[in-house]
């Protein structure tokens, strides 16, 4: 059989694909383009953190330097590191929403009792929040310049407003409309 792109196509389709839960976290339409692609290097374990340098031979620091308490890993920079932890409270006192309801990013699809435009900006803010830890960290390495968690957020916030402004096409409900006003987002 002769090969055609077509025939490529054809093949491609065929595949089975894995459906990733995370996915819907990842291409969010108010996500900041930037933070999507750091999420996503995020649930590919793809970001080189101290510990994946050291696998591949580095000769690296192995304490994190958010914190400087504990070795730095995936699990560790975006879940355990108090850095993290504090910039998430911040999201949860702003939107009212435990902050176990926010722990991981597949559990923040489950959110109830909100509706979608709430669950995407809530989304976009925490998408938002792994970008700067990331961030952070890395001017903390590269340049050794601290950035304070309140003043991160602040950032989060601003870039979150502008991307939900030039992005929100539609109308709102009256709940989505004072909800977006409470927080001053629209």
């Amino acid at each position: 059989m002769e090969y055609t792109i077509a025939n490529g196509y054809n093949w491609l389709t065929e595949m089975p694909s894995i459906k990733v839960q995370w996915y819907k976290v990842v291409w969010n339409k108010y996500n900041v383009p930037r933070c999507e692609f750091i999420i996503w290097l995020i649930q590919h374990k793809r970001l080189l953190t101290l510990d994946r340098l050291k696998m591949r031979g580095m000769d690296a620091p192995e304490v994190c330097f958010l914190c400087g308490s504990e070795p730095e890993s995936h699990i560790h920079l975006f879940q355990e590191c108090c850095f993290m932890k504090r910039c998430m409270q911040l999201l949860v006192d702003w939107v009212h929403i435990p902050i176990t309801k926010l722990q991981n990013v597949t559990s923040l699809l489950k959110l109830r009792g909100i509706s979608a435009l709430s669950r995407k900006i809530i989304i976009a803010h925490v998408v938002g929040i792994h970008y700067w830890v990331w961030r952070c960290r890395n001017l903390c390495r590269m340049e050794h310049f601290v950035m304070q968690h309140v003043q991160v957020f602040q950032l989060i916030k601003q870039e979150c407003y502008r991307r939900f402004q030039v992005s929100f096409a539609g109308s709102m409900s009256i709940q989505d409309r004072n909800w977006c006003q409470m927080l001053s987002i629209c």
